[in-house]
């Protein structure tokens, strides 16, 4: 059994909790593991979602991509500046916190991992991991700054490991029993940030303060699968909103061409968006003029609690983002008289 030699006067009784104490701890790191992997991973979607769409090699959702070390820090420090403090703070944090358990774990559980630098590469190769896979299969946001925010949780978890062990005395059982005790209030401590922060983002919280748009009539148009009609659109005499909201699939000469995202509105400002995937998609081609009003709308958290809104021009449009446009439709072509961007800083 891995561990530590307890002194020579410890009672066989005293060793069999050690034992307990210990598979309860392998469960620990085990519960741990699968949080992670929900939280860095399927925090947007689901395992049986994600499967789905490799077996049929359409992948499809929300990525990005930054390379620039201390880009994303610096973001944050400066929502922080703004007002969002806990928001910036929790994402900064929460990069460092997220790890600190394999840094701690790794140690506790494997002597092999009794090495610093063992650990360090380790935590790195985890991260790398995850950060790859987040892009490749469209799972959110690779950001070497999350590399580097996550190896350091790791470093500061086996800091932490260190320390309670000199505390403990060397002592089995004690260590294992303040790991114990350690892991129930870091997990309270957690699950309470999480579901204030990002409750409605992991589905552990309901709805009930996530603003939604105005409806309008985003249901109007064709659904089109590779330009072919499949039915479910309406008339042109009754598509004649001044509304659209949809993803910006690729851009044309004179506009672009969006992805619908219809709302279903549950009333009192609750209610789901969702864009259109595979058969279902909504496609709409929208037209772009001289006299076009551009705005980038940048939403700090999932409440949509901090919004920041500021000019932009055409060239700032960015494919596969979020856009609100008003206007008017002509010959099944939706021209837009002003355009929003939505740029969701808390997910980048």
């Amino acid at each position: 059994m891995n561990g530590y030699a307890g002194n020579s006067g410890d009672a066989k009784g005293e060793q069999k909790k050690a034992g307990v104490y210990w598979a309860v701890l392998y469960v620990i790191f085990g519960v741990y593991v699968i949080m992670l992997a929900k939280v860095i991973l399927f925090k947007y979607t689901s395992v049986g979602r994600v499967a789905e769409m490799l077996l049929a090699g359409e992948l499809d959702g929300f990525r990005s991509l930054n390379l620039i070390p201390f880009r994303t820090i610096e973001e944050f420090v400066k929502i922080g500046a703004r007002g969002a403090f806990w928001r910036s703070f929790s994402n900064i944090a929460g990069n460092v916190c997220i790890f600190a358990p394999l840094g701690y774990f790794l140690p506790l559980l494997w002597k092999p991992f009794r090495r610093f630098w063992r650990v360090m590469l380790t935590a790195l190769g985890v991260s790398l991991f995850f950060e790859v896979s987040q892009y490749v299969c469209y799972l959110g946001s690779a950001d070497v700054d999350d590399l580097l925010l996550n190896t350091l949780g790791a470093c500061l978890g086996y800091g932490c490991y260190c320390a309670v062990r000199k505390l403990a005395g060397n002592r089995r059982l004690r260590l294992y029993r303040v790991t114990a005790a350690l892991s129930v209030v870091c997990f309270a401590v957690c699950l309470a940030v999480a579901v204030d922060q990002f409750g409605i983002m992991l589905g552990i919280r309901g709805g009930d303060t996530v603003p939604v748009a105005d409806t309008g009539d985003l249901n109007s148009g064709e659904i089109l699968v590779e330009g072919e009609n499949v039915g479910g659109g309406r008339t042109e005499e009754a598509a004649q909103e001044d509304e659209l909201w949809g993803d910006i699939l690729s851009f044309t000469e004179d506009g672009f061409i969006v992805n619908v995202i219809t709302v279903n509105d549950f009333g009192n400002g609750v209610g789901t968006a969702v864009s259109g995937q595979g058969e279902h998609m909504v496609i709409r081609q929208v037209r772009l003029e001289d006299a076009t009003v551009y705005t980038k709308k940048e939403i700090y958290d999932m409440n949509g609690n901090h919004v920041e809104e500021n000019a932009m021009t055409r060239n700032d449009l960015e494919k596969d983002r979020t856009v609100h446009m008003k206007g008017r439709t002509e010959d099944g072509v939706f021209v837009a008289e002003s355009v929003e961007m939505d740029v969701f800083v808390f997910m980048e």
